[in-house]
């Protein structure tokens, strides 16, 4: 699932960051201080909104959220364009900033971006199955609820665990879930090459067996090259014209663009 991560992926660039700030924290004195979200302290240190997502308490703390970030992150990656996926991390870490500023002494953490991730990846592949504690199965929509339903108690029993902000985080997830499926955060003709294709082989099932067509172009269309002669090998560049082909040749495609 992690191959097909870049070096400058959005998951990896915050790993990386992330621990380069939590080595700055265990080698100077009064650095955590400097970034840490003080309560009431938004307008002398507004950018803490943001740098306390890079701060961590402990190891185990940095550990657990960076594989949380790994996990899920990698998995939206499949999803998400690069500007989507840090607007989801840093949006929802900014928006449970600003309410545990009213709430918390002092927070840090990216814990609110790590349950952000969550929230999506359990709206967007609710039955992607992960192994709770590396040995239980679940789907990710039933480990959306435990987390949720752990951190609803927690914010009642655990003072030292910023639950509130974890909640925030998952419903910002769950939202940009949604309105990325509605297509409200993707441009006014979202469809990709692939996509399209991808819509056409279903098409062909119930309509044309025999031939489908895959994009139409008005140039194409007033030239008189719009007959089933017209099959050619599919590649990118037969994109541009009214090309009728096979579902065997649009999976061919589909294939080689993965």
């Amino acid at each position: 699932m992690l191959n097909h991560l870049r070096f400058n992926s959005p998951t990896i660039l915050i790993i990386i960051f992330t621990v380069l700030c939590f080595i700055f924290q265990m080698s100077y004195d009064g650095f955590t201080e400097l970034f840490i979200l003080n309560k009431g302290d938004l307008l002398n240190a507004p950018y803490s909104l943001v740098s306390h997502m890079f701060l961590h308490a402990n190891f185990s703390h940095l550990l657990f959220n960076m594989f949380g970030v790994l996990i899920f992150g990698s998995l939206l990656e499949l999803k998400l364009k690069d500007r989507q996926y840090y607007l989801l991390y840093f949006g929802s870490g900014l928006i449970a900033g600003i309410v545990g500023s009213f709430i918390y002494t002092a927070a840090l953490g990216a814990s609110a971006g790590v349950m952000a991730l969550v929230g999506a990846s359990a709206y967007l592949f609710p039955n992607v199955i992960f192994y709770l504690l590396g040995v239980i199965p679940m789907k990710l929509r039933t480990l959306a609820i435990i987390y949720f339903i752990y951190d609803l108690i927690g914010s009642f029993y655990l003072s030292n665990v910023a639950s509130e902000a974890h909640i925030i985080g998952m419903f910002s997830g769950i939202l940009f879930g949604y309105l990325y499926y509605t297509k409200k955060l993707t441009k006014a003709n979202p469809l990709s090459n692939i996509q399209r294709v991808e819509a056409h082989i279903q098409g062909s099932k119930k309509n044309s067996p025999q031939r489908v067509v895959v994009v139409e172009n008005n140039s194409a269309s007033n030239n008189g090259n719009n007959s089933k002669k017209n099959k050619s090998k599919i590649s990118s560049e037969d994109f541009s014209k009214k090309v009728y082909v096979t579902a065997d040749e649009s999976s061919e495609y589909l294939n080689s663009n993965k």
